[in-house]
């Protein structure tokens, strides 16, 4: 959708909005014309650090932009990811509640209290 909207390649979108953005130096995103969103990013510890700095301290997105992303848009009755280990997921963020979906069948379950209330 953003290189259709922005006229963009991908990789210029991603030259300018992450890698430049959060001075991520060594960080690819594989294949080229037609990366894999899920698994195709390579990136290093320190490009990782940059990226999280400047994520929590609001240096290129908003608190209000972070904290839209970091709503639960997999709660019920919509289905997480169908691990159940790390819990739902945001626009980029997973909400991390450590076992809460194992067994499986409690994998499509709301996020217990404990964890919503923990904010991570």
């Amino acid at each position: 959708m953003a290189v259709e909207a922005s006229g963009m390649d991908v990789q210029s979108l991603f030259d300018k909005y992450l890698y430049k953005a959060y001075n991520m130096t060594s960080t690819t995103w594989t294949p080229l014309q037609n990366p894999q969103m899920a698994t195709g990013i390579t990136t290093t510890g320190d490009d990782f650090e940059n990226m999280l700095s400047r994520v929590l301290t609001y240096d290129v997105m908003s608190k209000n932009v972070t904290d839209q992303m970091e709503i639960d848009g997999s709660k019920a009755p919509i289905s997480p990811s169908g691990d159940g280990w790390f819990g739902h997921y945001g626009m980029g963020h997973w909400w991390e509640c450590l076992g809460y979906g194992t067994p499986s069948k409690f994998e499509r379950t709301p996020l217990p209290k404990v964890c919503t209330d923990s904010h991570i």
